[in-house]
């Protein structure tokens, strides 16, 4: 058995929950390496778990957003928490036990509870719209949030000082007993004697300490020929390799979680590893002057995503990536796209970004609609929300009107990426270092990809045009939007790459390469 160790840590406390609320600025694409292997193995049926080390309150909704649902997983905060085996139930906040004459106002972000005229509390909602912390506040200041888990519990409470600081927090079994109590000043946690038979020590310096002992005894517990493969992070390299006894172990190594530059502790680490993954050929190539273990080099791919599925579209959609460009470039490129869409009356235009803030999102919609407003084209003006609600009523009418053909679209998450890019007939991302996961989709769907920097994923005129200079942006256009050949070449070439994903061989190569025999 394959047991996989992902990384799916936060930036801001070690091992705590990387959950936002669904409104916030960043983009939550969270697509790595782990992902990408666990599925892969479930291609071929062969048996594997999972080890979760950080709190994940919500774990079940993120393994069903990236069709992980199914595979069993054991998580060291579950143990912690004595919460295994739970049966979900749902919750509804206002079924609660709220004081008398509180009031409930719906923004358009979260729910506002007022007592009084006075903020009591704010209800936030994760991505799929389903509860994920009450913050309650006295005096505007905060006083302590309630962390919900998707399973239908209270979790967890953090409980804040008279400053308003984060003060420690307790983290419940189901019924809302504390089982350790976490001092956020400190790190220092402590057991509820009620509960010590469950844990070696009554105190710990850090949050790290309990896990590391709650991992020790369950990989402790695995049959021995089994496998870890645990992504390399670190966050948790350290304590893994501390623990992992005589168990085989792959390391995975993603270039957007681990800095190559630290060749020293990178070196160490791997010593200690029967394979060693890496998701691009240039690390591969890198590493093999340094180590004599075994490497192997697998790509990304989101089978999440549709093979050719714009070719059911009439539209020609065109996904241009804006974020990170200079203004002149845009400019030029805009330029462009105008004169190619004068003559493709098919063609749409959708400007995109993924840094999404309420102040990023007003001045670029007004800098956009302010650029092409110098366009005397009727069709090359921003489209709003009401004209597309407009357009998509009268669309079994014959309305004589030139319609606007150019969107603007703010992507918070991997999932409004997979939904706008089922439409899309051509990404353009022009920026000097292309995004990871747009090139990840835009292969798995069978999007040539149009970019003025060389990586692995694209390979010029195969999947994709790689333009030696600004100007050529025409060619790539016409070369893949006028006439059906080298789009469908394009998709057959993506269709190829991915046949090696699904196939199996690259799971028998990695079971090969450690001697696995079931």
């Amino acid at each position: 058995m394959f047991h996989f160790i992902p990384a799916w840590y936060g930036h801001s406390r070690p091992w705590y929950d990387s959950t936002t609320v669904w409104y916030r600025g960043v983009s939550s694409i969270h697509f790595d390496d782990s992902i990408n292997q666990m599925r892969m193995f479930q291609q071929t049926n062969e048996e594997i778990g999972m080890l979760v080390l950080n709190y994940m309150p919500n774990l079940r909704y993120f393994l069903h957003r990236y069709d992980l649902f199914e595979v069993s997983y054991w998580a060291v905060f579950d143990e912690i928490q004595n919460t295994h085996h739970i049966q979900p139930q749902i919750l509804h906040f206002k079924e609660f036990q709220w004081p008398e004459g509180v009031e409930f106002i719906y923004t358009n972000f979260l729910v506002a509870v007022r007592q009084d005229k006075k903020l009591l509390a704010h209800v936030e909602f994760g991505e799929e719209a389903h509860l994920i912390y009450i913050q309650f506040f006295e005096a505007d200041k905060p006083l302590k949030r309630l962390v919900f888990d998707d399973r239908g519990f209270l979790s967890s409470i953090v409980y804040y000082d008279e400053h308003g600081k984060e003060g420690y927090q307790d983290y419940l079994n189901a019924t809302g007993e504390w089982q350790i109590r976490e001092n956020l000043q400190t790190q220092e946690v402590v057991v509820n004697p009620t509960v010590a038979h469950r844990f070696l020590k009554e105190r710990y310096r850090s949050i790290a300490e309990v896990i590391q002992e709650k991992v020790e005894t369950y990989i402790g517990s695995l049959a021995a020929e089994d496998v870890l493969v645990l992504a390399s992070s670190q966050q948790h390299n350290d304590l893994l390799l501390k623990v992992k006894g005589s168990h085989r172990l792959i390391l995975s190594y993603f270039g957007e979680r681990y800095p190559f530059h630290h060749r020293d502790s990178l070196l160490q680490d791997m010593k200690q590893a029967d394979l060693i993954v890496v998701d691009r050929q240039k690390h591969k190539e890198q590493l093999q002057e340094y180590v004599s273990t075994p490497i192997e080099h697998i790509s990304l791919f989101d089978a999440r995503l549709n093979l050719g599925k714009s070719q059911r579209f009439r539209e020609l959609f065109l996904y241009f990536l804006m974020d990170g460009m200079e203004e002149q470039d845009l400019l030029q490129y805009l330029e462009q796209i105008a004169h190619f869409m004068v003559e493709q009356e098919d063609v749409h235009l959708k400007m995109v970004s993924y840094q999404t803030n309420p102040v990023q999102e007003e001045a670029k919609r007004d800098w956009l609609e302010k650029v092409l407003a110098s366009y005397d084209l009727d069709f090359f003006q921003l489209e709003t929300g009401e004209e597309q609600v407009e357009a998509f009523e009268d669309d079994e009418e014959e309305v004589e009107i030139e319609e606007k053909r150019v969107s603007l679209e703010f992507l918070r998450s991997d999932l409004d990426i997979m939904n706008s890019l089922e439409e899309s007939r051509l990404i353009i991302d022009l920026t000097g270092e292309p995004d990871l996961y747009t090139q990840i989709a835009g292969i798995s769907a069978g999007i040539p990809q149009i970019n003025s920097q060389p990586t692995e994923f694209v390979e010029h005129l195969k999947n994709g045009y790689l333009l030696s200079e600004p100007s050529e942006l025409s060619l790539a256009l016409h070369h893949y939007l006028v006439g059906l050949r080298n789009w469908n070449e394009s998709l057959m070439y993506a269709a190829q790459k991915i046949a090696a994903y699904t196939s199996g061989s690259l799971v028998e190569k990695i079971k090969q390469s450690i001697g696995y025999h079931e």
